[in-house]
């Protein structure tokens, strides 16, 4: 079933890998781009799946989506840009200067769920953990195939 649901969306054959087992320190905002608003960049139609490996109730350090309608106001006027030093932790002030919902999605994720996302259509953030806390995730992302085997 999940096959056939991915392949739906790509619209193609897709690859997946996994790009690394990830531990985030609580220390994580000064030395992580990944705890600034941001979209990926790559190819078309990428998904990114966020499998949790320890309850964010332990380590607060949730994952936070802003949707897609938003997330394009934001683009539209360069607020979302890839460099890391022009990224910032809160758009609060820039929604309410649009006149948008300053909310964003997060979910009390247990050990074993998991977040799939299209990173490229959603601005999101990775919160830091609490004070000596650690969150650890796998993270797998799927893309069209771009090459033939």
């Amino acid at each position: 079933m999940a096959n056939r649901v991915i392949h739906d969306y790509q619209c193609y054959d897709y690859h997946s890998n996994i790009l690394f087992k990830l531990v985030v320190e609580s220390t994580a905002l000064k030395n992580n781009y990944s705890t600034l608003w941001h979209l990926d960049y790559g190819i078309a139609k990428t998904l990114k799946l966020f499998i949790y490996l320890n309850p964010v109730s332990i380590h607060d350090g949730n994952t936070l989506i802003i949707d897609k309608n938003r997330t394009q106001k934001l683009r539209d006027i360069d607020e979302l840009p890839i460099e890391y030093e022009k990224r910032k932790e809160d758009l609060t002030p820039v929604l309410k200067e649009l006149g948008l919902d300053t909310s964003y999605l997060a979910y009390d994720y247990e050990a074993g769920d998991a977040l799939l996302f299209s990173p490229l259509l959603l601005a999101h953030r990775r919160l830091p953990p609490k004070e000596n806390q650690k969150r650890y995730t796998i993270i797998l992302q799927l893309h069209t195939r771009w090459y033939s085997d």
